[in-house]
């Protein structure tokens, strides 16, 4: 899915063998116009998180599940078909880096594309480590 309702797709961002790899939720206004994903006050905020953790930017692997804008900025608003081929574009996208050894979700909608969970919630797993297994095993 390169386009979206007219828009383009916003790009991944980072080394591919990384080994932190942040994945959001989808993009806002800021990250449409940038075509990048944590930018503008989340990217501060999400800068500052990984400055107190040791890390800089450049040592993560950044995405969305959806890598667009959804409307009103709501990811309920994507029809569910088109979120589901967003998740199972991330699990490629995932299968295809060389060096993920965490993968921190930042919401609901990230936490469920990785462990297949419909109904779990960000909230109740803080500090929970689960096992990821990419497509190639």
């Amino acid at each position: 899915m390169d386009e979206w309702r007219g828009q383009r797709r916003i790009a991944d961002d980072g080394p591919p063998g990384a080994r932190v790899v942040i994945v959001g939720e989808a993009g806002g206004a800021r990250e449409r116009a940038a075509l990048h994903p944590f930018v503008g006050p989340t990217g501060w905020k999400l800068d500052a998180w990984l400055m107190h953790a040791g890390l800089r930017r450049a040592d993560c692997f950044i995405c969305n599940v959806f890598p667009f804008q959804p409307d009103n900025n709501k990811i309920e608003s994507v029809p569910r078909a088109d979120l589901a081929v967003a998740i199972d574009e991330l699990h490629d996208r995932l299968a295809g880096l060389t060096g993920p050894h965490v993968l921190v979700p930042t919401g609901n909608t990230a936490l469920r594309a990785l462990t297949g969970r419909p109904t779990a919630k960000i909230t109740e797993t803080r500090g929970f480590i689960e096992r990821y297994v990419d497509r190639r095993g």
